[in-house]
């Protein structure tokens, strides 16, 4: 009974620290975008224009192999 209430005790405390963890890095971030808003506008910019590069190269990937 000790162990599996101590394993409990082990897992809320996993729990809380993956919770707080998220919560502080969720704040340092917001803390920096308001510090630093033209970065934040270069990094969102950059994070929307990834995906569309990697979509380009998959596509140009695909249409090379279907026209072989």
């Amino acid at each position: 009974m000790l162990e599996t209430a101590q394993s409990q005790a082990t897992v809320h405390a996993q729990e809380t620290a993956r919770e707080a963890k998220t919560e502080v890095g969720r704040r340092a971030f917001e803390l920096l975008e308001e510090y630093f808003p033209e970065q934040a506008q270069e990094r969102r910019q950059q994070d929307r224009a990834a995906p569309f590069v990697v979509g380009f190269a998959v596509g140009f990937t695909l249409g090379v192999l279907v026209s072989r």
